[in-house]
């Protein structure tokens, strides 16, 4: 596989094709990103870009040099979708999404490789869930690129904490969305009293 030392991924400004990208979406656990294509800004949308992340998660800041081979792949996993009270089913996914490629902030660019030896099929700019070949847009670059990594590495590694931590925030979740409903319904109750006392008067 070639690669390009750090020192000359670091001289643009704007992520690249085959950019490598070092994420620390938890502290502590260190990841691997790949900028696969690059976007150009068209009418009504500004530059975006294609960034899959893979399965590496190490606990320590790695380069470039310590991946092996056939680590450099996108990570496909399987996340819960809510389908009511509590209630979540499985949906197989591809870690991949469309990122701002404007106003890039300040990131740790490993090097470059080439991105077809990540992922091979062809990118476009159509919007999906990432269960198919349409890929999510996923806005400006944040400090949590990669959790997606970490979460399915902590779920083999720390299978009991991260269990303990997913039931705890969908717990978190059901109480807010109760709380949620229950005010949209006290606002409805309220607008249609209104409306009816309007229409009597």
């Amino acid at each position: 596989m070639k690669k390009v030392n750090a020192a000359m991924a670091r001289t643009h400004q704007l992520l690249r094709r085959g950019d490598v990208i070092r994420t620390e979406p938890l502290a502590g656990y260190w990841g691997c990103a790949v900028v696969l294509s690059e976007l150009p800004a068209t009418p009504g949308l500004r530059a975006m870009c294609h960034i899959g992340i893979t399965p590496v998660v190490r606990r320590h800041p790695f380069t470039l040099e310590e991946l092996a081979d056939d680590e450099w792949t996108v990570l496909r996993l399987e996340v819960g979708v809510r389908v009511g009270i509590g209630e979540y089913l499985p949906r197989r996914m591809t870690a991949i999404g469309q990122w701002a490629n404007f106003k890039v902030p300040a990131l740790t660019l490993l090097g470059r490789v080439d991105p077809a030896i990540v992922y091979s099929h062809d990118l476009t700019s159509e919007v999906g869930d990432g269960s198919a070949s349409a890929f999510p847009l996923c806005g400006p670059i944040r400090a949590s690129l990669g959790a997606e990594a970490v979460a399915a590495w902590r779920r083999v590694h720390e299978a009991e904490a991260s269990r303990a931590e997913r039931d705890e925030s969908r717990a978190r979740f059901e109480v807010f969305e109760q709380e949620r409903l229950a005010q949209a319904r006290a606002k409805a109750r309220a607008c249609r009293a209104l409306q009816k006392g309007s229409t009597s008067s």
